[in-house]
């Protein structure tokens, strides 16, 4: 899944697209969800990110991508709940 370039959510909704890449501004979300399901660190590129100004783009310290879906453009995530 990682090919396609799904990094982690971005804090803000505005992001900047250097050389093909998407960086947030500033930080990415902890958590990335897809409706009520968090989505598996290992499935999310690594965080990338710019300044407010676009400029210092890079991935985040301490950020690494997963190592994403073999083989697969799309997975479906669900979850249980239990009453």
């Amino acid at each position: 899944m990682r090919e396609n370039n799904p990094l982690g959510k971005c804090s803000d909704t505005q992001v900047f697209v250097k050389d093909g890449w998407t960086h947030c501004i500033d930080t990415c979300r902890e958590k990335t969800m897809c409706g009520e399901v968090e989505v598996p660190e290992d499935h999310l590129d690594a965080c990338r990110t710019c300044n407010s100004t676009g400029q210092h783009c890079g991935i985040a310290q301490g950020s690494k991508a997963g190592k994403g879906i073999p083989d697969f453009d799309f997975i479906f995530l669900r979850f249980s709940h239990a009453n």
